[in-house]
């Protein structure tokens, strides 16, 4: 079994790369701040977000980490 996984999972990661995306992305100029922002998401329901201060320079790239229910994926929805 444990060889069938390894195999299944070179044949993975040696796919080609591609694109899914007819429209080319635009691009942005600019700085992106967010100033001790907090998100709920409704008015009884607790904090996903409390107090996030956030600057990302132009063309600079970052990563989001944390736990599992951290507030990751609210943080890119917004």
């Amino acid at each position: 079994d444990i060889a069938i996984a390894q195999d299944q999972a070179t044949a993975l990661f040696t796919l080609p790369l591609a694109v899914y995306t007819s429209d080319p992305l635009p691009v942005l100029s600019g700085a992106m701040t967010l100033d001790r922002v907090s998100y709920a998401p409704a008015a009884d329901a607790p904090l996903q977000l409390n107090q996030i201060a956030l600057t990302i320079a132009p063309g600079e790239a970052i990563a989001i980490s944390g736990d599992k229910g951290a507030g990751k994926s609210t943080l890119l929805q917004l």
